[in-house]
């Protein structure tokens, strides 16, 4: 698990349902984190 699984991870369990993203370069980790949960 990498830092930006965590925090998808955490997210999920706080009952966030929605995240607006952009894709990119810097924010990619975040988005393939996404695509697990």
């Amino acid at each position: 698990m990498n830092g930006a699984t965590a925090l998808i991870n955490t997210l999920a369990d706080c009952g966030v349902e929605f995240c607006i993203a952009n894709p990119g370069t810097s924010e990619m980790h975040l988005v393939q984190a996404l695509d697990a949960v």
